[in-house]
């Protein structure tokens, strides 16, 4: 691209569409994801020169619907279980109790 960007991925009569990562020079950020006509369109990833990711749906080349927290690199790291001592396998749900049944015949 003349901006000294570039793109890997598939294309279809020589437009990028599919799947696809775009890279872009001017600012660091990188799209990887789902391309319509040469646009952002799907589910895709925006990873910003900072670190920080917004992941979700796109519609012509703008964040659009359902979407993850855009989050920094260190946030990815730290454990989101409140007690990361425990493992998911050392947690049980508790059955609810069954409500009692009153017969007053």
């Amino acid at each position: 691209m003349a901006d000294g960007s570039y793109y890997e991925g598939t294309f279809v009569d020589g437009e990028i569409d599919g799947k696809g990562i775009r890279y872009f020079s001017q600012n660091g950020s990188k799209y990887s994801g789902q391309f319509v006509r040469g646009e952002f369109h799907g589910r895709g990833t925006m990873t910003y020169a900072d670190g920080s990711t917004y992941e979700g749906e796109w519609y012509r080349n703008r964040k659009h619907g359902e979407r993850a927290p855009m989050m920094r690199e260190r946030e990815r790291e730290r454990p989101t279980h409140p007690h990361p001592s425990l493992s998911m396998s050392t947690i049980r749900e508790r059955p609810h109790p069954q409500p009692s049944v009153c017969d007053n015949h």
